[in-house]
């Protein structure tokens, strides 16, 4: 038994350093103007070809974590980092964009 509660009590903890940017809350209530995505998006992918196909991948053409890993010939971690910067450099982006 203590060690189950240990191990969940790691999870949380990892969850908790991961802050990962939550796109989907930050969205929330406000509208995204296409144009700015779609700029935001032009820029990630000349900076990060590979960022851009993830997005595309699993944002806009709706694959799983396994089937655009597969697609992409990348391994799930590898796709899981590379989801998590590409949604971090848009968010920036974005973010400043509706500062303007």
């Amino acid at each position: 038994m203590r060690q189950v509660k240990i191990q969940h009590y790691r999870a949380k903890q990892a969850l908790k350093r991961q802050n990962e940017p939550d796109m989907d809350a930050w969205v929330e209530g406000k509208s995204i103007d296409a144009l700015a995505l779609e700029e935001a998006l032009c820029a990630l992918e000349i900076q990060h070809p590979r960022l851009a196909r993830v997005v595309e991948t699993r944002f806009f053409a709706g694959f799983g974590r396994e089937e655009a890993a597969s697609l992409l010939g990348i391994s799930p971690a590898t796709l899981d980092r590379d989801w998590l910067r590409a949604k971090t450099y848009l968010l920036v982006l974005l973010q400043n964009n509706t500062a303007d």
